[in-house]
């Protein structure tokens, strides 16, 4: 009886073993299979349990996996009685990642009879893997490519992931952050508590807002003491949510805009100093019309400064006493000029054109009969000079604050992007997605007719293209090793950004060799 219940045992145990969807082999001490259950079979390829019983399984093993099996594995199945661990078999040209499970089969007296093995088909899990790990370092790559403030933190304010950006700005490495707080970091306490004697929030007040409203927080313009300095920082706050909605932790991402507020103030300064620079230029401007002569003659003190008009003529004013003179219309002595020069004929003068004392240019005047040029018209011409190394600085200073204007408009546009990035980063997670984002504002701020992302797996030499635009359209770019003497092949080696101007001349060119080709 009790053999025949060993034996049904022994059948139920072999249906089972054949109905299961994991692969299970047996094989005798010396490594020969005896048995291969349906799945197994169909894993290496192999219609009929004769093709492989009585055969050993390393041929379906590179060669150094063979010598595992032959100098580790089993011998310590033989000795310990199990192993586990991961394997690969390279099947018909299919390399197939592998869990494999080796223990001992025993008889009724404990001794070993056979190895047994389950065989699982890691493919699909090692694909999530390998898309995770190329997600992770998108992810990576795209925080760590501004110089803004990117960090995760969970409930207890620990962090979880830091940016390059903040990491440099407080001189560590982003795995420094890993596991500490804020108090970790020395922050002063009422930065990170906040004082309510004097009304202030901290930072964690804010922190523990977002994750008990799981709402989004926006502080703009906040003003910080770090290592001695103020900073202008804006700053977004997003609840981090697991599957289930909920809250584990924060997204932080804060813009210091220290730079920006002093090129604000800068330009403040700027134009201040422009104004006041054109209302001088324009009070000489006003002297010079007849309204203006009538203001100036009425005050009792004043200083001599451009000419007098008498009928259709002008006459250079000099310095006091003016009332006798302007009343009998008589010239008015001028200071003597040291930088006239003149030609023998006196028919020609070179008068320098000076501005706080230096000479930035020239003017020349020639009389068309021949006469030489008067003490009057010397004196006309020397002002005239200055009136024009005048509107010449005017001009000047307004083309320099246009120029400023625009690259304040220009940075304000790619701080503008940046920030839409940053968001899209704290808030969206999908990489497709993300990197549609970076394209849109890339356009906005480039005249980009191309734009490639490529992820480069070092341990397979191999380049993917998960985006590639070229003229508003997205094609699909096959992977394969990286070109040596290509743009991508240089970044790759010297881990730097490179910056290529080309002449449309010399675009043609390349365009011709590929079209040759």
């Amino acid at each position: 009886a009790f053999a025949q219940e060993a034996l049904e045992d022994a059948k139920t145990f072999r249906r089972l073993v054949a109905a299961s969807s994991e692969s299970i082999g047996m094989a005798d001490l010396q490594g020969v299979v005896t048995y291969a259950n349906p799945a197994l079979l169909k894993m290496i390829g192999v219609e009929k349990q004769e093709d492989i019983v009585g055969q050993t399984m390393l041929p379906l093993y590179p060669p150094e996996f063979q010598q595992r099996l032959r100098e580790e594995i089993i011998p310590t199945v033989l000795q310990g009685g199990d192993w586990q661990g991961e394997l690969r078999m390279e099947v018909n040209g299919r390399t197939i990642p592998t869990y494999e499970d080796y223990f001992l089969l025993r008889d009724e007296a404990g001794n070993p009879t056979q190895l047994a093995a389950i065989i699982s088909n890691i493919t699909e899990q090692k694909q999530r893997e390998e898309a995770a790990r190329q997600n992770e370092t998108l992810m990576r790559t795209i925080i760590d490519s501004t110089p803004d403030w990117i960090f995760v933190k969970d409930t207890e304010h620990r962090y979880r992931l830091v940016n390059k950006g903040y990491a440099d700005f407080l001189h560590r490495s982003p795995d420094e952050f890993i596991g500490i707080d804020d108090t970790d970091l020395g922050y002063p306490k009422e930065l990170i508590y906040g004082d309510p004697e004097k009304g202030t929030r901290g930072i964690w007040d804010d922190d523990q807002e977002v994750m008990t409203s799981g709402q989004l927080k926006i502080i703009d313009n906040d003003t910080t003491e770090i290592e001695g300095e103020l900073r202008f920082l804006n700053t977004i706050k997003a609840p981090l949510k697991d599957g289930q909605g909920n809250v584990t932790g924060i997204v932080v991402y804060v813009h210091d805009i220290t730079n920006q507020m002093q090129a604000q103030q800068t330009q403040t300064l700027l134009a201040r100093e422009l104004e006041e620079r054109l209302e001088q230029v324009n009070a000489l401007q006003r002297a010079m019309t007849r309204e203006g002569w009538q203001a100036f003659l009425t005050a009792d003190e004043r200083s001599v400064q451009g000419f007098m008009f008498s009928g259709e003529s002008m006459l250079p004013i000099g310095v006091n006493p003016l009332n006798e003179q302007l009343a009998t219309a008589a010239p008015i002595p001028l200071e003597e000029i040291t930088d006239v020069s003149f030609n023998e004929t006196r028919t020609a003068v070179s008068i320098p054109l000076n501005l706080h004392g230096e000479s930035i240019g020239v003017i020349g005047a020639r009389s068309a009969s021949g006469a030489p040029l008067d003490d009057e018209q010397q004196a006309l011409l020397t002002a005239f000079s200055q009136q024009v190394a005048e509107a010449l600085e005017r001009a000047r200073l307004f083309e320099e604050t246009e120029i400023g204007r625009q690259q304040l408009d220009r940075r304000a546009q790619e701080l503008t992007a940046i920030n839409e990035v940053a968001q899209s980063v704290s808030q969206q997670l999908d990489p497709e997605q993300l990197l549609e984002t970076i394209y849109r504002q890339v356009q906005r701020i480039l005249p980009a007719d191309a734009f490639i992302v490529a992820l480069y797996d070092e341990a397979k030499n191999t380049l993917s293209y998960p985006m590639v635009y070229d003229e508003g359209k997205r094609f699909e770019e096959l992977p394969g090793p990286p070109k040596p003497n290509t743009q991508i092949y240089q970044v790759l080696h010297d881990a730097t950004p490179h910056i290529i101007n080309r002449t449309c001349e010399q675009v043609e060119g390349l365009l011709a060799k590929r079209r040759e080709r």
